[in-house]
């Protein structure tokens, strides 16, 4: 069974530290995610935050002191219609 699968289960996820195909796929196959903290992933990037559109559940994220553009930001959270809470400090906006 892998990480992504286990963590898939759980509605609150807070990472640091995992490779870039592991916010990939917890991105794309966690699609159930009400909560996510990926504060101070160096893995979260433009490429990877596009991903995050389908999480239509999401209500809280936390993507601060990551690698994201501004543009990326905004575009992607107009998708997120149950987003409540965003923090997007200390990128590059």
């Amino acid at each position: 069974m892998s990480l992504v699968f286990v963590c898939c289960s759980f509605f609150s996820l807070s990472f640091f530290v995992f490779s870039y195909e592991v916010v990939t796929r917890l991105a794309s196959e966690c699609i159930y995610l009400t909560h996510l903290d990926l504060k101070g992933c160096r893995h979260v990037t433009n490429e990877v935050a596009e991903t995050f559109v389908s999480l239509e559940n999401l209500v809280s994220l936390d993507v601060s002191k990551c690698a994201l553009s501004a543009d990326t930001v905004f575009a992607g959270v107009k998708k997120l219609k149950s987003l409540e809470f965003l923090d997007i400090s200390r990128n590059r906006l």
